[in-house]
């Protein structure tokens, strides 16, 4: 089978890291551009550039650096494999916080929705701790912004965002924001993505394409 023509068949979560039941491991080196087959008795590696989803755009020759890493069996190679290779491969940042995957991540768009303001998601919070609920993330969602698109705290309705996101981290809660790919055209972003040419442009190609949303 070949991870390309069937990722569905692979799980969700992958790394380029392989490990067999005779204690041999493969770590494949991130700038590979990789193509995975796997069968009953082999595990095909190949490097190309062709119909690969990221780009080449200086032609570059495609070369497959791995490593391997033989042991006396399976739980050894991989005791030192994940202590030894997989923090200088991935870096100390690529494990995301444990909280986030055992604790609740809150969100304020399904509570507040559109009444969100500093003073709204400041009481939510306190309100999931004072309850002593579990928590990992604090997710503001829609309405922060001036329009879809801008990345910027409507004053209006957040004066202090700083303030807030500190107060929140004081609570235990690690803050994301809701951010989308599309832009209202009366934003400030859609302006400067306009005079930079950065938007998907019509059929017709002399201007972006605009939806309803």
């Amino acid at each position: 089978s070949d991870l390309r023509m069937e990722p569905e068949g692979y799980g969700s979560v992958l790394d380029r890291y392989f490990l067999s039941s005779n204690g041999v491991a493969v770590l494949i080196d991130d700038s590979v551009p990789l193509h995975v087959g796997i069968s009953s008795e082999k595990l095909c590696l190949k490097a190309w550039y062709d119909r690969f989803p990221f780009p080449n755009p200086d032609n570059a020759q495609p070369t497959l650096n791995y490593s391997l890493c033989v042991g006396a069996d399976v739980k050894t190679v991989h005791k030192y494999v994940v202590q030894n290779v997989l923090p200088k491969v991935n870096g100390t940042n690529s494990v995301p916080d444990t909280r986030q995957m055992q604790f609740p991540r809150w969100s304020t768009w399904p509570y507040l929705s559109s009444a969100m303001n500093s003073t709204t998601v400041t009481n939510y919070a306190t309100n999931i701790v004072n309850n002593t609920l579990p928590r990992s993330v604090m997710d503001i969602g829609d309405m922060y912004s001036t329009k879809y698109g801008n990345f910027d705290f409507d004053p209006s309705r957040f004066p202090d965002p700083a303030g807030l996101v500190s107060q929140l981290k004081q609570q235990q809660f690690e803050v994301s924001l809701w951010v989308h790919p599309f832009a209202n055209y009366d934003s400030t972003t859609f302006v400067e993505g306009l005079r930079a040419g950065h938007w998907v442009n019509s059929a017709k190609g002399n201007a972006p394409g605009i939806v309803k949303w």
